[in-house]
This record gives structure tokens, sequence and C-alpha cells, in this order.
């Protein structure tokens, strides 16, 4: 009869709790509870209670109670999960949440908390997920409308918003406080999706109303339409010459389309009608910089933080500059007062992990090195791929089957393929490669990999997905644990044969590569410009050298002659087993940062690598002529001087022949 009384009083305490009267529904659990110490369900309906009248400490003990006595209790994780997360214990949330899902699939209301907890991370793709499986649960669950609509007005997505909107308020369980708040968004919806034709009808009701011009102005900006960004700009100013805010936005539009020296007299002029305009001094800061400026680009951020001390943007800039001065100190502290400032900046935790990296502090770079891929990261380096299974967060992978995905440059896949065996022996049945069309053959010879695609859209399910630059993170990969044994990359027999006579057979046989991709963001400095700068090379003896560079500009052609030793190959490469295949045949590479270092190192092919002064990729470190990540195999020829190559190729051509004489 004891415990019939206890499921009463819990019973009763719940329809109590209904009806708002909380003191005598707290009176209820107490004595169910009374009656039934072990009773999980009242420590639960307790723990509803004492959250919703804001006693959090309470709440937690009271749920953590429920499900030490009854651990697959999917409510109590659920509610856990909300306490946790409404205490910024964001990591703890998301394991309760998941555990509810992992109990009860079909639990709608988890799916939405948990959605709710990713889209706060900004993790949209990952959170429209969460909402849409609440939705596929209850179609009529009007909060997860509510929700999603949110979700997708965050990221701009305005018909879809709209569209979420209009179902939530058109379900029967919305509220009469959550009607007029989806009213209000919905009206925000629309008038962003009509703004651009609001100010054109403006515009045609005054034709010099240079305000609404400027407003348009921006709204192409945002929506990448630069020309005409630039037009309107350029009106606003013909209407209001003092306008500051379209000479500077002006300038940023022109810095879009690396037009800099144009931007840099816009944000002057900018500064000239407003001397005190910080966004200003942060905006000519960067095009500074851009231009190879640094010492006046510093001062520029730095009066742009005198006059704004809260300005996280300028305060990231300035890190970045410090950064390329290798003021490493300074440049943290740039990076880490942003974070302060603004918790959540994803430009500020990328710059923060390459600093880290570059200094070898890997176990504190992984996770900042995530930011890569949030979707607010306005330099996105990585896209999340759109599958309906789970990223793998370092989860237990015996008897599992993963994805391990493409991302950034080639140069970086080939690196850390060096991490798929690793991934595979830890009890993988199954494991899929993404790559690159142009990598396809070669990592086809990957110890452990099972099947290697090149299309997204043709992955199969499986239990896991991960990028392979995430690995590291959770594999706890620092310096001295890096799997460095060379080679892990193997050319092809019948791609060994088919060079194999189309290379001299007399003499030592050298790569080179002088340019690499034109699109990156560092190539400025990274490339050697003019070929003739390798002449000093001509002039060591018995070498052939094997030009595979692939983009070959008019001017690198023409002086080829019968004066250098040169075969040009690049031209005739189809794919990166080719490439393997020759490089497999020289006896030394010489490159600069290109994908092709890292080919020739993985290879186990000895690669002397020519690194600029400024921006140097964070994987060669700082100071260092070797690499842990490469033992034994490279090494490196750094530029002393910005856009100066006379002295490392000068260090090379001597270099070479003492290397020839010791073979």
């Amino acid at each position: 009869m004891t415990q019939e009384y206890a499921e009463a009083h819990n019973e009763l305490g719940y329809l109590l709790h209904k009806s708002k009267r909380l003191q005598e529904a707290e009176a209820s659990f107490l004595r169910a509870l009374e009656l039934k110490p072990g009773f999980a369900e009242a420590h639960n309906n307790l723990g509803n209670l004492l959250y919703e009248t804001k006693r959090l400490q309470e709440a937690e003990a009271a749920f953590r109670r429920a499900l030490e006595l009854y651990p697959d209790l999917a409510q109590s994780h659920n509610n856990l999960g909300n306490l946790l997360h409404v205490t910024k214990r964001l990591g703890e949330a998301e394991c309760a949440f998941r555990k509810a899902i992992e109990l009860k699939p079909d639990f709608a209301e988890a799916h939405n908390n948990l959605g709710n907890l990713l889209k706060e991370e900004k993790l949209f793709q990952e959170a429209e997920a969460a909402f849409l499986r609440a939705l596929e649960l209850n179609p009529d669950f009007t909060v997860a409308h509510i929700n999603l609509g949110s979700l997708f007005h965050a990221t701009n997505r305005l018909p879809e918003a709209k569209a979420s909107f209009l179902r939530a308020l058109a379900g029967q369980s919305v509220s009469s406080e959550s009607h007029d708040s989806v009213e209000i968004m919905l009206q925000k919806v629309k008038q962003q999706q009509e703004s651009e034709t609001t100010y054109l009808h403006a515009l045609e009701l005054k034709p010099e109303y240079s305000e609404a011009y400027y407003k348009l102005g921006i709204l192409f900006h945002k929506t990448k339409h630069l020309s005409k960004s630039e037009a309107v700009f350029h009106r606003v100013i013909d209407l209001k010459p003092d306008h500051v805010g379209a000479f500077n936005s002006l300038g940023n539009v022109l810095m879009e389309t690396k037009r800099f020296k144009e931007a840099e007299t816009f944000f002057c002029h900018a500064l000239q009608i407003d001397p005190v305009f910080a966004e200003a001094f942060n905006n000519l800061g960067n095009v500074l910089q851009e231009t190879g400026r640094l010492s006046e680009a510093e001062a520029s951020y730095r009066r742009a933080l005198e006059l704004k001390p809260g300005y996280a943007d300028a305060s990231v800039n300035l890190g970045i500059l410090l950064y390329l001065s290798k003021r490493m100190s300074e440049a943290e502290a740039a990076f880490r007062r942003s974070l302060e400032l603004k918790p959540n900046f994803v430009e500020a935790q990328w710059n923060l992990s390459l600093l880290l990296l570059i200094q070898g502090r890997y176990a504190e770079a992984w996770p900042y090195f995530e930011s890569r891929y949030a979707p607010n990261f306005t330099e996105a380096y990585t896209r999340i791929p759109d599958f309906t299974f789970p990223q793998w967060r370092g989860e237990n992978l015996s008897g599992k089957s993963l994805v391990l995905c493409h991302e950034q440059g080639l140069g970086d896949m080939i690196q850390f393929s060096r991490f798929v065996p690793v991934v595979k022996s830890l009890g993988v049945v199954y494991l899929t490669l993404v790559c690159d069309p142009a990598l396809k053959t070669l990592f086809e010879s990957i110890v452990g990999v099972d099947t290697v695609i090149t299309d997204f859209a043709t992955v199969e399910a499986h239990d896991y997905w991960s990028f392979l630059l995430s690995v590291p993170l959770y594999l706890g990969i620092t310096l001295d644990k890096l799997p460095a044994q060379l080679p892990y990359l193997h050319a092809l027999p019948e791609r060994l044969s088919y060079w194999h006579d189309r290379l001299p057979q007399k003499g030592l046989r050298v790569g080179l590569i002088w340019r690499g991709n034109p699109e990156n963001k560092n190539d400025a400095y990274r490339s050697i410009s003019q070929f003739s700068i390798l002449a000093p090379l001509w002039s060591v003896p018995e070498i052939t050298f094997i030009a595979l560079q692939i983009r070959q500009k008019l001017d690198d052609v023409e002086q080829f002659s019968d004066a250098q030793p040169i075969i040009e190959l690049g031209s005739k490469l189809r794919d990166f087993a080719d490439t393997a295949a020759i490089v497999v045949q020289l006896d030394l590479v010489i490159c600069v940062d290109t994908a092709i270092v890292h080919l020739a190192a993985a290879l186990g092919k000895p690669c002397w690598l020519l690194l600029p002064a400024v921006g140097s990729d964070w994987r060669w470190m700082l100071d260092r002529s070797d690499s842990p990540w490469y033992p034994g195999i490279v090494r490196i020829f750094r530029q002393i001087e910005l856009n100066h190559w006379e002295k490392p190729i000068g260090e090379i051509a001597k270099e070479l022949k003492s290397w020839m004489h010791a073979i």
C-alpha cells in the first residue's frame, strides 16, 4: 500500500504543478519520496518544479538522483540537459540531450532542445537537422517551427524563415505571447525581403535621397553584388560629398575587389571628414597590411583601438599583423583580448589556433582549429557536408564505419593522410576517404582505406564522419606524438613504368616548383615571381632539373633555354599519382610551399623547401630548418627579407654542390 500511496502523491503533485499550485505540488512530491525514497519519477517531477521556481541547484540534485535510480529515464536526461544549458555548461548539456535521444529516438522535445543548443554554438547545419527531426516526429510542434524559423532568419534564408513562422502561427498550441513574438519576427523577415524594393521605391519618389542610396549600397554589399554596391556608394558621394559612411563602405568594396590603392584613398578621405572614425582606421590598417606596409598598418590598428577600446575586430587584425611580424606573445595577447571582448569570435579563434600551432602548442591549438568550419566564419575554409549521420567527436570506433572528409588544400590532405592508418587501427571496420579527384588514385594506396571517392553526394550511410584535419584533436596529438613514419604514400607501379622512360637516365635529377596556386592568400609572397631568379641553380653541373610546375606563365616558358638543364613535365601531369611516380624517381625536390613538398616528403623523398619571410604556414613552425612532420626529409631555407629570394636561392645553389659530392 505504501507504494500505491507514493504513486498517488506523485500523480497529485503532477496535477497540482500543471494547475500552478506550486507549494502544494512540492509538498505532494516530497510526501511521495518520503513514502518511497527510490521513486525516480517523483525525483524527476520534483526537479521540474524546482527548475521552474529557479531553484537550480536543488533541481539539478533531483534530476541527478532520478538518474542514479533509473539511468535510462530519458525524460530526466532531457530535463537535466535544459538545466545545464541554462547554466552555460554546453558540453554537458549536449551529452544529456544526446543520451535522451539515444534512449528514446522519437523524443521530439529532446531533438528540439538539442537544436537550440547547437544553434547557440553556431552549428547551424546540425541544429537545422535536429529541428527537422523534431518536426518529423511531431509536425504540429509549434515551438520547433519557431526555433527553425529563427535559425533560418539568423542564416539569412528568408523565404524558409517566413514559411516556418507562418506554420508556427497556424499551430493551435501557440500562446498569445509566442504569437506576438512570431508576428514581430515575421515582419522583420518581410522587411528584409522587401528592403531592396522599398529603397528603390523611395528613390523613385525622391531621386536625391542619399540615405536610401546608402542603405541600398549596404544591402548590395552584404549580398555580394559588388559592382552594384560600388556604383550606389559613388552616387551617395555625388549627392553628399561629406558622407563619411559612404567613403568607408566604398573602401571596403574596393578591398574585396583587390583595388587596394583606390581603397586606401577612400579610407583616408573618410578620416579627413571624421578624424575619430575608429572603423575607418581599422579598414585603413587592413589595406596597409595587404600592401606590405606593416608599421603603418600597426599604427592604424592601434589608433582604432585607442578610439574604441572594445573593438574586437581591430584587436584581431592587430594580432594578425603581429603574427606576421613574428611578435608572437603580443599577437597572442591581441587574439585573447578579442575573445574576452567577444567570446564566440570565430576569426579570433581561428587566428589563435594558427599561432599556437606554429609554436608547436598542439594540445591548446586543436580545439580552436575547429573554428575553420564554423558557419559564421566569414572566411570559412571548410564546409560541413550534408550527411544524416553524426560527426565523430572522439567516440569509441570499435566495430564502427567512418567517413574521413576532404577539406582545405591538397597539401593539407596529403599531410594529414598519415592519420588514416592510425584511425583504422582504432577498430574501424569500414573506412571511406573522400578526396579531391586529383588525389584519388594516389590515396587508394593508403593503408587502411576501404573506399576512396570524390563526390560527397555519393557517400552512403556510415556510423560517423569526420574532417581529416579534426582527427588530431580527438587522438590527442601533440608535437612529440606525431605519426611520422615515412613513407606513408606510394607510387603506383604502372605509373612508375610510364614515367621512367620520360626521365633522363644519367646524372642527378632534381624536381623544381617555383610557383603555387595564385588563389592562395599568401601567394604573392610564397611564390617566386620571376623564373630568372632561379638562375644561380643552373651553375651547378651534372644536374638535370625537372620542372613540375603545373601553372606556368608565358614568361617562364619563354625563358626556358638550352643554357638551362631543365625538362618541363608539369604540363603533362594528369594527377598526383603521375607526380608521385616522377618524384619517386628523382634524387631531390626543391620547391616553394605547395602541395608538392608534402607529396615528396610523404613519399620519403628529400625535399628542400623555400619559405617567405612573411606568412609562412603554421606547419613549418618558427626558425627551424627541419620539420617534425617529415623528420630527416624536409630541409627549410627561409627568406630573410620580404620579396628577396636571392639569398636563399644562393644558399641552395651552394648546398647543391656539397650535396652532389656527398651522394
